[in-house]
């Protein structure tokens, strides 16, 4: 199983693949399941590519 500081990298790296233009990025919440099996990890960012003005937020990623 990996650490929080771990699950959060993936799911910032999962970001950065769909959204190159990403900045800002800024990491909301982490969460352990009850079983302790799955990471929640919640992420912001600026999607400059698309002229956003503010932080978005996308779907939490889950993370093994």
């Amino acid at each position: 199983m990996i650490n929080a500081k771990e699950a959060a990298n993936v799911a910032i790296e999962y970001l950065k693949s769909f959204y190159a233009g990403a900045k800002n990025v800024m990491l909301e919440e982490v969460e352990l399941s009850e079983e302790k099996k799955i990471w929640s990890i919640t992420i912001s960012f600026e999607n400059v590519e698309a002229g956003d003005n503010g932080p978005s937020k996308i779907i939490p990623k889950q993370v093994l």
